[in-house]
């Protein structure tokens, strides 16, 4: 299944370092965490885009549902709340998130959930949630990368597991 995945691009004024690139996410890590990555997810997670730019990757989902339409994933990640980084998923749900390097991959984790609607935000109890959501961006061969994403329960185990392998798509 061939599925495409949008990172939208995020505010000006954000810091820089010398050559230019988004220090967002290297100031959430160690910087011998940050350091120990592969340089190719060090550009890609410190990649500076123009105002209303997108990145677009392609990709695979390796254990997917064959035979099935593509889809497109699209969730925005936002340096805000008490962890400093937040996925939001839509329809006003969204989870706070921490972010570490191991093994040479970008491990997201989330802290918890929450629901943001008609101005307000509320966090879920944990008894609410859907488990942990943990997703594992490593390097592949040829400028590829895989995506992994699960979210394990506390008492039903693993409810998702799926792998993609992406390629940046150059406009």
């Amino acid at each position: 299944m061939r599925i495409e995945a949008s990172v939208l691009e995020a505010p000006s004024g954000r810091p820089r370092d010398d050559d230019g690139g988004d220090t967002r996410f290297r100031s959430l890590m160690r910087a011998e965490d940050w350091e120990s990555l592969p340089l190719p997810i060090r550009r890609r997670f410190s990649k500076r885009l123009a105002n209303g730019a997108t990145a677009l990757y392609a990709g695979e989902v390796a254990a997917g549902r064959p035979g099935r339409f593509a889809q497109v994933v699209q969730s925005a990640k936002r340096f805000a709340g008490p962890t400093g980084l937040e996925e939001y998923v839509g329809y006003g749900v969204g989870m706070t998130l921490t972010v570490e390097a191991r093994e040479g991959a970008l491990i997201f984790r989330s802290q918890d959930y929450f629901i943001e609607l008609f101005g307000s935000r509320w966090r879920l109890p944990g008894w609410l949630a859907p488990g942990d959501t943990i997703v594992t961006h490593a390097e592949l061969p040829d400028g590829r990368f895989s995506f992994t994403l699960q979210l394990i329960h506390p008492l039903l185990g693993h409810m998702i597991r799926q792998m993609a392998m992406f390629r940046e798509v150059v406009t």
